[in-house]
């Protein structure tokens, strides 16, 4: 291989290893504030939930004729325990604890390692070593693997990995770099 292409291929991948971490953590937010959103949304549309919190509300001098702004004032006033119990009516209603799941992480897997491949193809015009990312990913970060992992089975968290992290990078890396060759050649 030529040298100049080995250095180029280290640049890049030493470039995309914090971004790996970076996307990660952009896509996991992201993932988790949908699935927060909608959760809440259905929490909001159940009538147990609907109950304790208009109790709650109605207890803590809370109307619905309050604009934004009291609202917020409002529930500055509260006191520590007050918000604990707030935090505890929509925690239940929501469970937060158990948002990500295998289907949710599989998710963020592809979308993460499928950025990935496709620019590390795209700018090393090569993808045989993007196998390199989910391990290094695996390898660097154990404690956040250890907790997102720790919920799920042995043969969820191997198709996670396989699947949704190698597969996905491997096969948008070979895209990327197809998709790059075309470009060269309209050149």
């Amino acid at each position: 291989m030529d040298p100049n292409k080995i250095a180029k291929l280290i640049i890049v991948y030493m470039i995309l290893i914090p971004v790996t971490w970076l996307l990660s953590a952009m896509v996991t937010g992201g993932v988790g504030g949908y699935i927060g959103g909608q959760r809440i949304a259905k929490a909001y549309s159940d009538p147990q939930t609907n109950n304790e919190l208009g109790a709650f509300m109605k207890k803590h001098g809370f109307t619905a004729s309050m604009t934004k702004e009291e609202s917020k004032l409002q529930f500055e006033k509260l006191s520590p325990e007050e918000k604990a119990e707030f935090k505890k009516i929509i925690s239940s209603a929501v469970k937060v604890e158990d948002m990500f799941n295998f289907g949710s992480i599989f998710v963020i897997c592809v979308i993460v390692f499928s950025i990935i491949g496709l620019l590390s193809g795209i700018l090393t015009k090569t993808w045989i070593p993007v196998g390199i990312f989910p391990l290094v990913v695996l390898s660097l970060d154990p404690l956040r693997q250890f907790i997102v992992y720790g919920y799920m089975t042995t043969s969820q968290k191997v198709i996670t990995v396989l699947f949704g992290q190698f597969a996905t990078c491997y096969a948008l890396a070979y895209s990327g770099v197809l998709v790059a060759k075309r470009f060269s050649r309209k050149k």
